[in-house]
């Protein structure tokens, strides 16, 4: 579930801007610009392991239940979303849709489809905000939930603040939560931004990513950490992130009285974005 809401979040997120340029200087910030339609796609492959530990008893009851041990997951899927936003009457907020064109199964499933429609509002240097969901085959209760999700998770992203000059490194934390056998893993994000090169009017950055877990549920005995690296491009004439891409990596152990559980997860994500029109 985590990886299904962080890949929409990803393709929703896309829209990082790069509103200034003064010499050889670069300040990032965030969001759509009014009247501009942007396709977005991601591709993504994870793989997790989960291995139990307990007594005899307990892994007996798993295996009965079609638990295997380890349990090993493999997922590839690819994702197609475009984003719309209409013109502002006040000069500042817009409207916004985003819909998906395409979609993994694991999806359909919970009624995301074609069918399915986004709606909130932009504002210029600004992450947007979610009002609405429009989704005939999802239950209303999902719909609340994928809503509370999105808008949540919105909320937690940051981005550098000041200049970047060549070679510039700037260091952005934001907390993020990942639901774990039954009780809610709160962690800090930690990004270090690099910015590399300006070529040819693409701003390059390489990024570093690292986790590490707060003080959670104290009956829960939970001890994570996770790396990553990838980087970024920023077509500077349109204001728009065109590629990113990141590999990760994360340890998870989790201890409930007699109950262990290890968990070892791979992340690769592939994020491509354009924009089909523009009305500046």
């Amino acid at each position: 579930m985590f990886i299904r809401k962080f890949s929409i979040v990803l393709l929703a997120m896309a829209g990082i801007t790069v509103y200034a340029q003064t010499g050889k200087q670069v300040t990032l910030s965030h969001g759509y610009r009014p009247e501009t339609t942007y396709k977005q796609t991601l591709a993504q492959q994870h793989s997790t392991t989960i291995q139990y530990k307990a007594n005899e008893d307990v892994l007996n009851v798993l295996k009965e239940q079609g638990v295997q041990n380890p349990t090993i997951q493999e997922v590839k899927s690819d994702y197609t979303s475009e984003v719309s936003t209409g013109k502002s009457l006040d000069g500042k907020t817009f409207p916004l849709t985003i819909k998906f064109i395409k979609a993994p199964d694991s999806f359909g499933r919970n009624g995301i489809t074609s069918a399915t429609k986004i709606y909130g509002h932009g504002e210029v240097n600004a992450l947007p905000k979610i009002d609405s969901i429009v989704a005939p085959e999802m239950a209303d209760a999902l719909k609340k939930s994928v809503l509370k999700t999105l808008d949540g998770m919105f909320n937690q992203v940051k981005y550098p603040e000041r200049p970047f000059k060549r070679g510039d490194t700037q260091q952005v934390v934001s907390p993020v939560t990942m639901p774990l056998a039954g009780t809610v893993l709160e962690m800090d994000l930690i990004t270090d931004y690099t910015l590399v090169e300006i070529k040819n009017g693409i701003a390059r950055f390489d990024i570093a990513i690292s986790y590490k877990a707060k003080n959670n549920d104290p009956k829960y005995n939970i001890t994570a950490t996770g790396r990553g690296k990838g980087f970024m491009d920023y077509d500077i004439k349109k204001s728009f992130a065109v590629a990113q891409k990141s590999d990760i990596l994360m340890q998870m152990a989790f201890t409930y009285k007699e109950f262990d559980m290890d968990i070892a997860s791979e992340m690769h994500y592939d994020i491509k974005s354009a924009v089909l029109s523009d009305a500046k």
